[in-house]
């Protein structure tokens, strides 16, 4: 995946710029991963699932099906601590949010 950007030319050679900018959209439509990847990017530190667990009425699965889905996105990475995964925003992760808040300013 490339680098996330809204910069594109409405034409044919951008059918795959389109695909890509419309997946990891579709990914952000669910307001639970959205609201995750706002949390980290606001924290900007690593957090396990048992932190982001906390803050949602989610079961440790579902938590992690949501962080999977932005990892492969690459809006976020995860380090493996012992028996825990933590999870950050990379990068990717914060630019989308950066545009995300754009709309909303």
């Amino acid at each position: 995946m490339t680098e996330f950007s809204l910069d594109f030319q409405a034409h044919s050679a951008d059918v795959d710029k389109a695909a890509e900018i419309a997946s990891v959209l579709k990914v952000l439509a669910d307001p639970t991963r959205l609201r995750i990847l706002l949390f980290l990017a606001e924290n900007r530190e690593k957090k396990c699932v048992c932190e982001l667990q906390a803050m949602f009425d989610l079961g440790q699965p579902t938590i992690s099906h949501h962080l999977k889905q932005l990892k492969e996105h690459q809006l976020v990475t995860s380090d493996r601590k012992g028996t825990w995964i933590e999870y950050q925003i990379t990068n990717q992760g914060l630019r989308v949010y950066e545009t995300v808040l754009q709309f909303y300013r």
